[in-house]
């Protein structure tokens, strides 16, 4: 066990994910340090060394970020998001670099709604682009899941998603991985 945060006490964290890029891991969780619900980061060695004590942020705009995910790729790291920063549940995603600078501090834009229904992002990368992928109910009825492809500089592929899952059940909490190659979606 690692303690990220050694005041984590004094203050809410919730919903951690972690990932491994270049050498290191990349935790990203809820943060309430300023009575606000920001996403901060914090990056740790195999050894268990946390190299950012209490971590940084991510995105800091003032109770907008939860439920975050986070994947590697050889080099960086791509932490996503729900945000409400617009009046409404959309998804954002931030590259971090292996030491610790945030390249996209006023995020980027995955989903693009007014409904706020999209909610529970996860992230992959095949070797080339990152594939987010999340819950989305647009529609109204059941919840289905969309994907959109984001180039490894940032660039946002697929404005809109793509449909990955229409059921009369609908489609919750999906996750990605990556053999390399193509991605899977869960």
């Amino acid at each position: 066990t690692v303690r990220v945060d050694e005041y984590f006490w004094l203050r809410e964290r919730e919903n951690p994910a972690v990932a491994f890029a270049n050498s290191n891991y990349l935790v990203v969780w809820n943060d309430e340090r300023d009575n606000n619900n920001d996403l901060y980061a914090a990056r740790v060695a195999p050894a268990g060394v946390v190299l950012d004590p209490g971590g940084f942020p991510v995105c800091a705009l003032g109770d907008a970020a939860e439920n975050p995910d986070v994947a590697g790729s050889g080099m960086n790291w791509l932490a996503v998001w729900e945000d409400d920063r617009v009046g409404s549940d959309d998804i954002y995603a931030a590259r971090v670099t292996p030491d610790g600078t945030v390249l996209d501090p006023g995020s980027i834009r995955i989903t693009f709604d007014t409904q706020n229904m999209m909610e529970k992002a996860a992230a992959g990368y095949n070797g080339t682009d990152w594939l987010v992928a999340w819950e989305d109910g647009r529609n109204g009825g059941p919840r289905e899941v969309y994907a959109a492809r984001l180039t490894g500089s940032g660039v946002l592929l697929d404005t809109g998603g793509i449909l990955l899952c229409r059921d009369s059940t609908g489609g919750y909490l999906p996750d990605v991985a990556s053999d390399g190659t193509n991605w899977i979606v869960v």
